[in-house]
């Protein structure tokens, strides 16, 4: 993904699998993005391979959902 991928307002979820947090799209500069989470205790700022849009599922959720490999 690039930044013109991302606006302001997209819910996101960071693609590390430590954080598993849904965010909101705060600001798009032209080298990083800033994401803040729904309750805004914390805010992620990653390049846009850090990132990937949130699944219907996920912002029914409130959560990035673990995705299952089906190759293993």
């Amino acid at each position: 993904m690039t930044m013109t991928d991302f606006k302001v307002g997209d819910l996101v979820v960071a693609v590390h699998p430590m954080d598993r947090s849904l965010c909101t799209v705060e600001r798009v500069s032209s080298n990083a993005l800033r994401a803040i989470t729904a309750d805004r205790s914390f805010a992620l700022i990653g390049l846009p391979c850090d990132f990937r849009p949130a699944t219907p599922e996920e912002i029914a959720a409130g959560r990035r959902l673990e995705v299952i490999n089906e190759s293993e």
